[in-house]
């Protein structure tokens, strides 16, 4: 499980990650957790090209070359 969350994300609180975190703890579920604080919900179609998408897809790649070999 990956989960990325901006900490300038307006759209869905950086509290909500945080329960998630505990939540996958809670059970035993392994997790990657990347946050950066200057991320805003970058993920919207507007902003797909924006460095900051750029940087998050990056921590996909990696997690995934990780995870699927």
């Amino acid at each position: 499980t990956m989960l990325l969350h901006g900490g300038a994300d307006t759209d869905v609180p950086f509290a909500a990650a945080e329960r998630m975190v505990a939540v996958l703890e809670a059970e035993g579920i392994a997790y990657e957790f990347v946050t950066q604080a200057s991320w805003n919900h970058v993920f919207d179609q507007e902003e797909a090209g924006s460095p900051a998408v750029q940087e998050a897809f990056e921590w996909v790649i990696v997690f995934l070359d990780k995870h699927l070999k």
